[in-house]
């Protein structure tokens, strides 16, 4: 009688550590850390969890999250990275390009937005410095540098003349 139960508990035992996916405690476990440290797009976690699960595993693990309400909307992550990423002065070419490294979708910039980013680079990198528009290379090396930053051409060339009316 006490194999019995010692057998019956142990089975039981078995039958709690895989939730109705099949999954095991250790990849559940896994994705409740990564989730825990900060929202991630289901392609991240796939890329994490393969690491040390089979992708079958990754893609049921990520699909048992998101059946539970844990991983947020495409859209929904995508907004967040680009108010993110805009508050630390990315342009639109680079916040695309990270969304789509992530797996999200691209989203579409705020003209305005983009222009008082531009500017505020250009007043970061340019402060209290004597900046002269007119000399060619000067003017070269701040394309340059919102160009580094993402921006696009005509938000460079509007932020430019209007640094240069302010300045």
């Amino acid at each position: 009688m006490i194999k019995q139960t010692t057998h019956c508990s142990l089975m039981a035992m078995k039958q709690n550590s895989r939730n109705e996916h099949n999954l095991s405690l250790e990849i559940q476990n896994k994705i409740l850390v990564y989730l825990a440290q900060r929202d991630h797009s289901p392609k991240e976690l796939i890329d994490k969890l393969v690491v040390r699960f089979t992708p079958d595993e990754a893609q049921k693990a990520v699909d048992w999250a998101k059946n539970k309400g844990w991983i947020k909307s495409d859209a929904e992550l995508s907004h967040k990275t680009y108010q993110r990423l805009s508050e630390k002065n990315k342009g639109i070419f680079y916040i695309n390009q990270y969304l789509c490294s992530k797996g999200l979708p691209e989203v579409q910039p705020d003209s305005e937005l983009e222009l008082e980013k531009a500017i505020r680079v250009l007043q970061k990198k340019y402060y209290n410095k004597t900046i002269d528009f007119s000399d060619f290379k000067q003017k070269q090396k701040a394309f340059a540098a919102l160009k580094n930053k993402g921006f696009e051409n005509d938000v460079i060339t509007k932020s430019l003349k209007l640094f240069k009316e302010d300045f």
